[in-house]
């Protein structure tokens, strides 16, 4: 990596990959403009590939689907994309899951189970047609090898994009590198790259909207990363999360910043508004997706219950979710949404409970924080990880010695990455917000609290993912914090 001191090389000296200020935090700059030469930025694309490839090689290249019995979500994916290539229908012959079929069950009870189609397929609504359309492009199980390529490659595109948007949140040229660095070289991200599930797409596809939001173009340019955020929303039904720090980012290139922020929100809603609809006239409810009741209800009001009777969240769930389809079922009229009553059963449960939520909301958090994708990882290879259990006792108030063995604590190295780059953050954080650089702080914990606080109550690494890269900006901002801002200009000044 190199940096422009002392004064800036002339256009023609050396290519770059942009002149962003490092005070683009919306006030005046000090300095002169720092930019990053092409070498570095070659090389971190180039070794991005290389890790994602040796996974993928070693790995799931030669059985695509051997992830399958460690991934529960990925054939549900597969088999949509599969249906879209064969009828060109986003639905499903038979439904599948413990929360499905009870879901499914009560539905046909009370008759609001939209009928099949003249192939027997139901309509989904559970899952959005984002990835599964990706996989499609690619052959659906044919063509998973394929997938997994392009996966790779926009990952490793992505980190590319991470090393802009930090630049033009303000960060110093050798910070937004390494925060570029930690995108291209963290386990959970190269993991998430070879796997057929959603979290790759979403924050490859997230990141390269962001970096585009951060050009200097017209309102009308403002769509290309409207367009890109909203179909994140259909990838993951949280894509819309993005939005806030899209808006920071293309803020200050802005040449007419509202109407700018007006055409990018209105670009990016219209995805997720489409699919809405679509939902509603499947006879599903004007909903982008039913993922956010169903693991309310089925999660979070049954994480809460267990905990106010000292159960075990993940031993006692079985049990849970046949209760809570039983009170649903109690409830429930002729031709009533379920999913509606669901989420408003769920609400009431948390209400009737806050202090026992808030435990099991700041123990989710804790999770959330310092999870590993150690199973995921190592279904990769077909090998199955048992985890020790200790890190669950632990936040049960139980301490197990007995748990701390090599083999339960393989992943202990991971996690304890996940903690420092959390705790550096929150100093980065800090440290940002010391030096007013308040683009740089809201940008980045603007959808650290949305996704997090959407992740209740489970907290796992995979929905850790979409706001990683913001842990990331912040934490290099602890070590290398960025310049401090300079105070506003005189009204006076302003009118020269």
């Amino acid at each position: 990596m190199t940096e422009a001191s002392g004064g800036r090389k002339p256009p023609s000296q050396g290519k770059r990959l942009s002149e962003v200020d490092v005070n683009a935090g919306g006030l005046r700059p000090r300095s002169p403009r720092r930019v990053i030469a092409i070498r570095p930025l070659k090389l971190l694309v180039a070794v991005a590939l290389l890790v994602r490839f040796v996974v993928l090689f070693t790995g799931a290249w030669a059985e695509p689907t051997r992830v399958y019995p460690f991934s529960p979500d990925s054939p549900r994916y597969v088999t949509l994309a599969d249906t879209l290539l064969s009828h060109q229908t986003f639905g499903k012959s038979a439904e599948e899951g413990t929360i499905h079929l009870a879901v499914e069950k009560l539905r046909r009870a009370n008759e609001t189970l939209p009928p099949a189609d003249a192939n027997g397929l139901y309509p989904e609504a559970f899952r959005t047609p984002g990835y599964p359309a990706f996989l499609a492009l690619f052959g659906g199980t044919n063509g998973l090898r394929v997938a997994y390529l392009a996966q790779c490659l926009i990952g490793a595109f992505a980190s590319l994009c991470l090393v802009r948007i930090a630049l033009t949140m303000g960060c110093r040229p050798r910070a937004a590198l390494v925060a570029g660095w930690l995108w291209a070289l963290h386990p959970a991200v190269v993991t998430a790259d070879v796997l057929p599930l959603t979290e790759s797409l979403f924050g490859s596809l997230a990141l390269v909207g962001l970096a585009l939001s951060a050009h200097k173009v017209t309102p009308a340019g403002r769509v290309l990363p409207g367009l890109c955020i909203g179909f994140t929303a259909l990838v993951r039904p949280l894509g819309l999360l993005y939005l806030p720090t899209a808006i920071i980012l293309g803020w200050r290139t802005a040449s007419r910043k509202w109407l700018a922020a007006g055409a990018m929100v209105l670009a990016a809603v219209v995805p997720a508004a489409v699919w809405a609809a679509r939902n509603a006239s499947t006879g599903n409810g004007p909903r982008v997706s039913t993922v956010g009741e169903m693991n309310l209800y089925y999660y979070g009001a049954a994480y809460v219950i267990s905990e106010s009777r000292g159960e075990d969240w993940f031993t006692s769930w079985p049990a849970r979710v046949d209760q809570l389809t039983a009170r649903l079922a109690g409830k429930l009229e002729p031709g009533a949404d379920v999913f509606a009553l669901a989420r408003k059963e769920a609400l009431a449960e948390l209400k009737a409970n806050p202090i026992t939520t808030a435990k099991v909301a700041a123990k989710s958090q804790v999770k959330l924080a310092i999870d590993h994708s150690a199973p995921l990882a190592a279904g990769l290879y077909g090998v199955e990880y048992k985890p020790s259990g200790f890190f669950s006792d632990l936040l049960r108030g139980k301490f197990d010695s007995s748990k701390l063995t090599l083999r339960g604590l393989i992943a202990l190295p991971w996690s304890a990455l996940n903690a420092l780059i959390t705790l550096l953050a929150v100093l980065g954080a800090v440290r940002a917000a010391l030096r007013r650089r308040w683009a740089l702080v809201f940008a980045c914990t603007i959808p650290i609290v949305l996704f997090s606080a959407a992740t209740f109550p489970v907290g796992l690494e995979r929905f850790r993912l979409p706001f990683m890269p913001f842990l990331f900006v912040l934490a290099v901002c602890a070590i290398w914090p960025p310049e401090r801002a300079a105070p506003p200009a005189p009204a006076a000044e302003k009118l020269i």
